[in-house]
């Protein structure tokens, strides 16, 4: 019984084994049919692997795959595809693909080139290349490590040094110059300037963004210093790329200044009265108070009456530093009565042009100082007029005083002298004084100097005819005339007249005068 039971036992062991098997020879058929396994082609790759190596990102590189048909039987290639996670940084290059729709024949060849690159991030790549032929499969693995480059720049840092504030040609231009290293290039995405100054610094020309670079090379960056206030200003240039240092940093500075400022000291020159044929003179100081150099261009008189006002000039042509100064001297020297103006031009490189004026009067010297009258003593009784007698013998006449040419100076000296006259000649009229001056000439060579307290204004005339001109002074008890003949002058009676100014006043005396 018991053996019957083991018996039995031991039957449907086997019959359950059997359903195992059976139950998994159909799910491996199942499968099977499902996914049917892959045969191996009759090509066989060259080299079996492909390494690119470090490779630039930003280019290609591209190597030779072969495919042998090591069988007694020709085969056709139906399709060549690159797959895997990095498929995108492998490519089968254009035209180059000479296995794709060829058939092999029994023990020949077929190549295809592939390329790495470029990338878009470095980095290790892998991908697999399969060709599938009428015989089945064949697989290159693939792989390679994309590099990039560091780029650096030659100029840490640029200063633009001082510049005047709004400026419209603004500074010269500054060069940056980025390169990269012998590796690789690298990629220039962007430029910009920013920084709490970025308005004062502009890009004048951008030779580096959105081009990449290999190794060893370079590229330029122009900037310009433009400020529009004054003071320290700062920036950064930044260059951002895809290299192994990014962004590139360049520092930015430059001075922005007010500009050269012109100062004149006096800043006008009123030389009041001054006697004809004298000279004063004023001396100007100007200096540059600015923060920038003042270039003098040219300095010259304008206008009203410039030939009174020689001017000795020690600015035209000169460059002043901030805080430096130069003289310029000018004189007067009246040739005329009456006031008279001018203007002192400065012509600089800080813009408008700067207006000194200039004014001075010209006049004559002081009045002469007259000495009292004497008291006039009492008038004698006129005896009856005694017969009139015969006249008597005419001398003979004296040597003539030659004529003075009118390119000569007539040195005159002249001596006062009163006396008492009654009016209209009559015995009853009222006695009146008169002076008189009596004169004698002399012609002098070159110019004629002496010193006097006081000087007036003088003419020699005979009636409406101005024969010399000139000036008087007083020296001791006599009169002095210094005179320029514009006729010729002969002895006999003349009209002095003298003209001088006090204050606004102009005085003006007459008297007659013999040359002799």
């Amino acid at each position: 019984m018991d053996q019957v039971m083991v018996g039995q036992g031991t039957q449907s062991r086997r019959r359950v084994r059997v359903g195992l098997i059976v139950c998994g020879l159909l799910v491996v058929a199942t499968l099977c049919a499902a996914s049917p396994a892959r045969a191996a082609s009759v090509l066989s790759p060259s080299p079996l692997t492909m390494d690119f190596g470090a490779t630039d990102m930003h280019f290609q590189q591209s190597q030779q795959a072969n495919f042998f048909n090591s069988s007694p039987s020709a085969t056709t290639v139906t399709s060549a595809t690159i797959i895997g996670p990095d498929a995108a940084s492998f490519s089968i290059q254009p035209g180059q693909d000479f296995c794709t729709g060829q058939t092999i024949a029994p023990y020949m060849s077929c190549r295809m080139n592939i390329e790495f690159g470029p990338m878009t991030s470095p980095g290790t790549k892998s991908a697999t290349l399969e060709l599938v032929d009428s015989t089945g499969t064949v697989d290159m693995p693939l792989s390679g490590t994309g590099i990039t480059g560091t780029l650096t720049a030659k100029q840490t840092a640029v200063d633009f040094g001082s510049q005047v504030i709004n400026n419209q040609q603004g500074s010269s231009q500054q060069t940056v110059n980025l390169s990269t290293g012998p590796n690789a290039g690298v990629l220039v995405t962007n430029v910009q300037i920013n920084g709490p100054d970025a308005s004062s610094f502009t890009i004048q020309g951008n030779g580096c963004q959105s081009y990449t670079f290999g190794g060893n090379n370079s590229c330029q960056i122009y900037i310009q210093f433009q400020p529009s206030s004054a003071g320290p200003k700062q920036a950064q240039l930044e260059v951002d790329n895809d290299g192994t240092v990014s962004p590139v940093f360049v520092a930015l500075s430059g001075t922005g200044l007010n500009g050269p400022a012109l100062t004149v000291s006096p800043p006008q020159a009123i030389f009041g009265n001054t006697i004809l044929g004298s000279s004063t003179s004023q001396n100007f100081t100007l200096t540059n108070t600015g923060d920038a150099p003042l270039q003098f261009q040219e300095l010259f008189i304008v206008a009203g009456s410039p030939q009174v006002f020689p001017i000795t000039d020690g600015c035209s042509g000169r460059q002043l530093a901030p805080g430096a100064a130069c003289q310029v001297t000018v004189g007067f020297i009246p040739i005329a009565l009456g006031v008279k103006d001018a203007a002192l031009l400065v012509i600089t490189n800080q813009g408008p042009v700067h207006v000194i004026g200039l004014s001075g009067t010209g006049v004559s010297a002081s009045p002469l100082p007259t000495g009292p009258a004497g008291p006039q003593g009492p008038a004698g009784p006129q005896g009856p007029a005694g017969p009139q007698g015969p006249a008597g013998p005419r001398g003979p006449s004296g040597p003539t005083r030659p004529p003075v040419g009118s390119s000569q100076t007539e040195l005159v000296t002249c001596t006062t002298m009163t006396q008492a006259v009654r009016r209209n000649g009559r015995a009853t009229g009222k006695t009146m004084t008169v002076s008189t001056q009596v004169c004698t000439t002399k012609t002098v060579s070159g110019s004629v100097t002496f010193t006097s307290s006081g000087l007036a204004r003088a003419v020699l005339s005979r009636g409406r005819t101005a024969y010399a001109t000139g000036v008087v002074a007083r020296a001791g008890v006599h009169l002095q005339l210094l005179l320029r003949a514009a006729s010729r002058l002969h002895p006999g009676p003349y009209t002095l007249t003298r003209r001088w100014t006090t204050g606004r006043t102009i005085h003006v005396t007459r008297e007659t005068i013999t040359l002799r």
